[in-house]
């Protein structure tokens, strides 16, 4: 949907609107500052194409900064299970830095060294991350016996399925859940 406070059509024939002081043209996809966007903008560029799209398809991945990424990743492989799936070096110099990329269904997990990060999360509850599971009573027994911390153990949500939260080495909190079936 299109907010008129922000999109303004020129005329029904054309393909040309106004957005916030950019003239966008659909057809001949060319931007250009209007008299009034001229000293804000120097240059943009978008691609309208014939019709509007979605400019957000959904959630690729998440992202966690850690001090330590090759630890953080080896809690998720060997303690967790997930699959490590890459591994790569970033930049150079004093600016290298570890990544790791764990792939699962629906959303990738990347774990990369983060020179502002130093240490355990303060508020781990603030943004927690959900992995699926088949079997939440195993695979809860399985991170005990792994000696993973549990901040609460398994809980029903009505409609949804079982949830049960975990803490990483890190400090950051993420679930084991099991939806109900549909």
């Amino acid at each position: 949907m299109i907010s008129h406070n922000i999109f303004e059509k020129v005329d029904n024939k054309s393909s040309t609107f106004f957005l916030r002081g950019i003239e966008l043209n659909a057809e001949k996809e060319t931007t250009k500052p209007t008299q009034q966007g001229l000293g804000v903008l120097k240059r943009c560029w978008i691609n309208l194409g014939r019709r509007w799209k979605k400019m957000i398809k959904g959630i690729e991945g998440i992202l966690i900064g850690s001090q330590n990424a090759k630890r953080l990743s080896y809690f998720y492989k060997n303690k967790v299970g997930l699959k490590l799936t890459f591994e790569a070096v970033m930049g150079e110099g004093k600016d290298e830095s570890e990544a790791y990329l764990f792939e699962m269904k629906g959303c990738s997990l990347y774990i990369t060294d983060h020179s502002k990060v130093k240490e355990k999360s303060k508020h781990p509850d603030r943004i927690i991350f959900n992995l699926e599971v088949d079997n939440i009573e195993k695979e809860v027994k399985r991170l005990n016996r792994e000696k993973v911390k549990k901040i609460k153990d398994i809980y029903h949500i009505e409609r949804y399925g079982k949830i049960a939260t975990f803490e990483d080495v890190d400090g950051n909190y993420f679930q084991l859940v099991q939806v109900k079936e549909s």
